[in-house]
């Protein structure tokens, strides 16, 4: 059946705050990769640097987790680090919009305190300090890639939303080719059967989504994915919110049948 005005009216304003979502998700998805992408860039950067291996001042990682930073002689290594750093990580096209942090603050973030204050303070990168810096870069990376899969994953499941909200539009039009009161009793009884059918399928979507909420689901600790999403949004629960509407127009659907059995019978 073609989608009369009406049909796409109702069904663009059901899955909007799906559609709203779809928005967001794909363009955290696209920053996820940007941030992705510019950690790759800043790990090549360090691993062509030339270490300091002959700086006596440097102690081994089993008494600290980095060489201490005064007392080193001048270098220009680190200060190759911190342009790579801010040409790379802080340069993606989202940084300041999204973070707007100094050196030091996202280096704290990504690396940890001790990395990021002997790259902002020190002048010689020594091989400690290298690795900690690819070790972290790699990590940085590999966080990104999970977030990926777990972006990718949500889309699919709002995609499937969109899906089968318009298909049970349209089928819920199908339905309404002939007037209720030109319908037999025979004819309600079964125009009843095939609503309620669309409102079982209706509450098989809200299963679905909620089963692809538990498998993304992070560790305990984490904030949810869909309360990291739309925390901005007009609706933390585009999926529920756009199913609950469906399932009102779908309710009143069959409330307009059994009524109109009643007068029938």
């Amino acid at each position: 059946m073609t989608e009369t005005p009406e049909l796409l009216r109702l069904a663009q304003r059901l899955t909007r705050p799906v559609l709203d979502a779809t928005t967001v998700v794909r363009r955290e998805r696209r920053r996820s990769v940007d941030e992705r992408e510019s950690f790759e860039t800043f790990g090549r950067r360090v691993r062509r640097l030339t270490p300091d291996a002959s700086d006596p001042s440097l102690e081994p990682l089993s008494g600290r987790l980095l060489p201490g930073v005064s007392g080193v002689r001048s270098g220009p290594t680190l200060a190759a680090v911190r342009t790579s750093y801010t040409e790379t990580v802080m340069a993606v096209p989202h940084y300041r919009e999204e973070y707007d942090d100094t050196l030091e603050e996202s280096l704290t973030v990504e690396f940890g305190r001790e990395v990021a204050e002997a790259v902002v303070a020190g002048d010689t990168l020594s091989t400690e300090l290298q690795d900690a810096l690819l070790t972290a870069a790699a990590l940085a990376r590999t966080e990104r890639d999970q977030f990926v899969e777990r972006i990718d994953a949500e889309d699919a499941s709002l995609a499937a939303v969109v899906d089968g909200v318009r298909r049970l539009v349209v089928d819920l039009g199908t339905l309404d080719d002939t007037p209720l009161p030109d319908r037999s009793f025979d004819e309600l009884r079964a125009l009843d059967r095939e609503v309620a059918s669309l409102e079982r399928q209706c509450d098989r979507l809200v299963t679905d989504r909620q089963a692809s909420i538990r498998s993304a689901a992070p560790a305990s600790t984490d904030p949810s994915l869909q309360a990291y999403l739309y925390q901005h949004e007009s609706t933390r629960y585009p999926v529920l919110t756009c199913l609950a509407d469906l399932g009102e127009v779908l309710t009143q659907a069959r409330r307009r049948v059994q009524r109109q059995l009643t007068v029938t019978a």
